[in-house]
């Protein structure tokens, strides 16, 4: 092996080690809610009433996925090796708004710290099952969460006139909609993330086959904490609206709010409700879901089926997190009995 080949070798090695992660206990998980950028570039730029709108609408999103991850999400283990898992009777968690990035661009966004301790149907407190909501399955569970977000966008629409927001939603995905379309000088970070995973997939030893979804997101993992800058100085938030409205103005001019203002007021679509989509949609979502799994996982669980259907329908808009909750139970749960296998069957 040359010394070129044996550095390579090395490079690679490291890389696999440093993924790896070793099991250890915690004393919580921390959650964080955070917008599409068009929508904290809005907060950042707007007037008092409409900031308040939208913190109350993000405020909303919040404590439907914290519902939804009591409900769905919070368990326990008991017995031996921790065979049985359990419900349990919700979380503790505290909550603390933050408003800006480390560079001082505007980012509005909820750290949700989660206690590692849960009661029981028992009364006896143990600790929260972690699997579910970290390491690998934590994404796809935060999947159809995020999707469950939406309404609260629909809401913010809605006290402004319209019945349904033009805003991208919330996905771990990006949504090519909300690209281009925020003024660069207001998110600068972003760019220069960009800027990183472009360098990281030109360095990539394997020019040849396109990297996968989970090299990806660890690819995006490490572009975000390259040259990470320093938390900067705290600054009130009255003088930090200043600055970012000045930004905002220089960059794509003082008409922007208006603008998004009239696009808001001139949505016209009406929000679903779960009823409103008919079997054969269902069924037509279900088939899909389980056709793009079987592209990307040779298993996968129920929170795989429902995380990619809630990327399948993530155009759709509901009028509460019940009804696209409930729509997303369809199509995750009739294709894992027609077109899936089960490979731990109850009977």
């Amino acid at each position: 092996m040359s010394t070129a080949e044996r550095e390579r070798a090395v490079t690679r090695i490291r890389r696999e080690e440093m993924r790896k992660k070793s099991r250890q206990a915690v004393a919580g998980f921390d959650l964080t809610f955070s917008p599409v950028k068009s929508v904290s570039a809005l907060w950042a730029t707007a007037d008092v009433g409409i900031q308040e709108q939208i913190v109350a609408a993000h405020h909303e999103a919040v404590a439907d996925v914290l519902s939804l991850i009591e409900q769905h999400a919070a368990f326990t283990r008991s017995g031996d090796g921790g065979i049985a898992q359990l419900d349990t009777r919700g979380v503790i968690a505290a909550a603390f708004d933050h408003w800006d990035s480390r560079s001082g661009d505007p980012q509005l966004h909820t750290h949700v710290v989660v206690a590692n301790r849960v009661q029981g149907p028992d009364g006896t407190w143990r600790t929260l099952d972690g699997r579910v909501l970290y390491p690998g399955r934590g994404r796809d569970v935060g999947d159809p969460q995020r999707a469950s977000r939406r309404p609260s966008r629909a809401s913010f629409g809605r006290e402004m006139g319209a019945s349904r927001t033009r805003f991208p939603a919330q996905s771990g995905v990006r949504d090519r909609r909300d690209s281009g379309r925020t003024a660069p000088r207001v998110l600068a970070r972003t760019e220069q993330i960009e800027a990183n995973l472009t360098a990281l997939l030109d360095e990539r030893l394997d020019q040849i086959h396109p990297p996968s979804r989970r090299e990806m997101y660890a690819l995006r993992q490490h572009s975000t904490l390259m040259n990470r800058p320093a938390k900067h100085l705290a600054q009130p938030l009255t003088v930090l609206m200043a600055q970012w409205r000045k930004r905002a103005d220089q960059a794509i001019g003082p008409d922007a709010v208006a603008a998004i203002q009239r696009a808001l007021n001139n949505a016209a679509e009406r929000p679903l409700a779960a009823a409103d989509l008919s079997p054969e949609t269902l069924d037509a979502y279900g088939a899909a879901t389980v056709l793009t799994l079987q592209t990307k996982r040779a298993t996968w669980t129920r929170w795989n089926l429902l995380a990619e259907a809630a990327r399948r329908t993530r155009l759709l808009r509901f009028v509460s997190t019940t009804d696209r909750f409930a729509a997303l139970q369809r199509p995750s749960n009739a294709p894992n009995s027609t077109r899936s296998a089960s490979l731990h069957p109850t009977s």
